[in-house]
């Protein structure tokens, strides 16, 4: 899944709270923000659905690392056709 993990320290709305005077007593939580069909998204991820989030954002790095590559070889390829092209036509 593409992704990003992020932090966000809110106010909960009880005015005897620590959080609604001192910025740093905040509560915090755990969001996934992702783009999806051109609109940005913020969805609470529960605490202990992180590590599963985590794990598939992670998957997702991996696959993309491997299309940049198979995309290199493909390049790779091409050019190679390319250049043995070039040398039937002298």
């Amino acid at each position: 899944m593409r992704g990003s993990l992020v932090e966000r320290r809110r106010k909960c709305g009880n005015s005897y709270c620590g959080c609604a005077t001192d910025p740093e007593r905040r509560h915090p939580g755990i969001y996934l923000s992702v783009k999806v069909e051109g609109r940005a998204h913020a969805i609470h991820i529960r605490p202990e659905d992180v590590d599963a989030v985590r794990q598939r954002i992670e998957a997702y790095h991996r696959l993309w690392q491997l299309v940049e590559e198979l995309t290199a070889c493909e390049v790779a390829e091409l050019r190679r056709e390319v250049r043995k092209r070039r040398r039937g036509k002298r």
